[in-house]
């Protein structure tokens, strides 16, 4: 009976493990997302704001570096876990506790908030990117129109 719960055990841990793994191989697109979205808003979108728009520049740049620094801590985290999550299934045999699910359920609630964060994040990067596209479509035209 004991092999039994072992075994079902081993099977429950390598799950969080591969969720955990997840977790990270997620965490790594919302980086390359991330520096993405930096370069865009740095290298084209910054050099082509307006003084209309410093406000919400200066507003989504407080929000990309907050993602930014949210996401690092949650990274370390999920290696952190990740790690221990490998020894458990080094060894088995290994006593946990509900500890080790609360801690689960907490990383994942934090992966699951950063993902909503950077979705309300983008959205305000694309509402400024409009902005700033009809903007100059609008200079544009004015200034077609007065060399007519």
């Amino acid at each position: 009976m004991e092999n039994i719960a072992n075994n079902q055990l081993s099977e429950e841990l390598q799950e969080l493990y591969l969720e955990n793994k997840e977790w990270s191989s997620e965490l790594s697109f919302l980086e390359d997302e991330s520096r993405f979205f930096e370069k865009l808003f740095d290298n084209i979108i910054s050099s082509a704001i307006d003084a209309a728009h410093i406000s919400k520049l200066k507003f989504v740049s407080a929000i990309l570096i907050h993602l930014k620094n949210k996401r690092i801590e949650i990274k370390a985290l999920v290696l952190e876990h990740q790690a221990f999550l490998t020894s458990l299934l080094a060894k088995p045999g290994k006593m946990i506790g509900l500890e080790l699910l609360d801690k689960n359920t907490l990383i994942m609630d934090e992966v699951k908030a950063l993902f909503k964060e950077s979705k309300l994040a983008k959205k305000e990067l694309y509402q400024l990117i409009e902005e700033v596209i009809d903007q100059q479509k609008k200079a544009h035209l004015l200034k077609q129109s007065l060399d007519d």
